[in-house]
């Protein structure tokens, strides 16, 4: 980080010093000048079902709070993980803080979003997609249609099918398609529920439909998928 122009890029790892750490690393780096305090960190996940916001996010968010309460949320925020870090507590309310931290930052990247923006983060603020993907994703395994789904929203199938179309570039149904498969991935991974308790769960009648849906959305059918994912086939004892 720094002036393109008038310094040196030099690698993060030729500033720390040799590992183990005992507490946090501190970098000095520059010409003595006013220290600059960054507070750095990571979320992992490869959980699909994360992927729509994963995929929804661009390279850099540049969050610059609309609200005095909201910049001031994220100030103390990042303040207290800066005091809290150097004792390398890691349990608690700490550990908690990248997350709430990427969730403010979020609503405050949603809430600034022009108008014209498409995408699944902005789908979530247009009234008719935002409504129908809270339905779908509160019961996908409702028998859905087009037209129930529209009756749900109290518009036309017409109406239902343009917004969807503009702001997300698919069907109503197609998404929906992709989130039971999304919700499937995650049961498997994390549950030792069986496949028709999974079929049922994400609104496939019957075990074969799942699994031929689960394969050609996934690239493999569901059970050895679930094999791969967590290293070792899961029964209902284990």
């Amino acid at each position: 980080m720094g002036h393109p122009r008038e310094t040196e890029a030099v690698p993060i790892a030729n500033l720390l010093p040799p590992r183990p750490w005992g507490a946090p690393p501190i970098v000095r780096q520059g010409k003595g000048g006013a220290p600059t305090r960054i507070l750095c960190g990571y979320l992992h996940c490869e959980d699909l079902l994360f992927q729509p916001l994963l995929k929804a996010l661009p390279p850099l968010i540049h969050v610059q709070p609309a609200t005095r309460a909201g910049a001031e949320l994220l100030r103390a925020s990042a303040r207290y993980a800066l005091e809290e870090t150097p004792t390398w507590r890691a349990a608690g309310l700490t550990a908690r803080l990248p997350e709430l931290l990427l969730v403010e930052c979020l609503r405050e990247y949603v809430s600034a979003l022009p108008q014209a923006r498409t995408g699944w983060l902005a789908a979530l603020r247009d009234p008719i997609v935002g409504h129908a993907l809270m339905l779908l994703h509160a019961s996908p395994a409702e028998s859905w249609t087009v037209p129930r789904l529209a009756r749900s929203l109290a518009v036309s199938r017409s109406v239902l099918g343009e917004r969807f179309a503009a702001v997300l570039g698919q069907p109503p149904m197609r998404y929906l398609s992709q989130w039971r498969l999304q919700l499937a991935a995650h049961l498997l991974r994390t549950t030792a529920e069986t496949m028709p308790e999974i079929a049922g769960r994400v609104g496939y009648e019957s075990e074969a439909a799942f699994s031929r849906a689960f394969k050609r959305g996934v690239g493999e059918p569901p059970a050895s998928w679930r094999t791969k994912s967590r290293g070792t086939a899961i029964d209902r004892t284990g």
